[in-house]
């Protein structure tokens, strides 16, 4: 696999640290990716702030290599896969690479399908970062809000220190409490599932279009 990256900071130098990328695959502000640049490789994995991201867009399109990237924050343009689509790209947008948020999302899905099992429940959800870390609530929080559905949840949002990432959802009737924690304690965590989706990126009769992390661990 012959990889770019785009975005060498906390995240980004783990990617780059896992896969030993010399320097003449290093994209950043100071060098920006052209569509030149990256011809040459088969992927670029992408670690920078959503909005920047969104400007790169129609940069990437058209380069023919596979694109992985962590945006967050940002709405993706609505004509993304389509676009993917017709020009034969295959994209990973991901806003978490752990393999632990896909049980999770299996998890929050059930309960958000048996609402009548917590009719009297409330749900909170806090969610901690870094102190650079822009939006809020997170995209994760956000895609946790999403599997449980239309319940009711109480969002708090942290920006302290150096968090890699917190999110603990509590779930209290009169009679019991539940919690689902996942926090993350290595920024390798998310360069590793951003390393193994472009892999499967890259694995034979791959079909264009814009995948999410699910499509990764199920290997559909």
């Amino acid at each position: 696999m012959k990889a770019a990256l785009i975005g060498y900071g906390k995240t980004g130098s783990k990617v780059q640290e896992a896969l030993g990328l010399d320097s003449d695959a290093l994209f950043n502000s100071s060098r920006p990716p052209t569509e030149e640049a990256l011809n040459p490789f088969d992927v670029v994995i992408v670690f920078v702030p959503g909005e920047a991201f969104l400007e790169m867009i129609p940069m990437l399109l058209s380069t023919p290599i596979a694109v992985v990237s962590g945006a967050t924050g940002v709405a993706l343009p609505d004509d993304l896969d389509d676009e993917c689509i017709t020009r034969g790209r295959a994209w990973v947008v991901a806003q978490n690479f752990s393999p632990a948020m896909h049980m999770i999302q299996e998890a929050l899905q059930w309960i958000g399908a048996h609402s009548d099992w917590l009719a009297d429940a409330t749900m909170s959800l806090r969610e901690v970062h870094h102190k650079e870390k822009r939006d809020a609530p997170s995209g994760t929080a956000k895609r946790w809000m999403e599997w449980l559905g239309t319940r009711d949840v109480q969002v708090t949002s942290q920006r302290e220190g150096d968090e890699l990432g917190l999110h603990e959802l509590s779930i209290e009737t009169p009679l019991e409490r539940l919690t689902i924690r996942h926090e993350a304690l290595d920024r390798a965590l998310f360069a590793q599932g951003a390393i193994q989706a472009a892999k499967w990126l890259l694995e034979p009769n791959r079909k264009p279009g814009l995948y999410a992390m699910k499509d990764v661990l199920e290997g559909s």
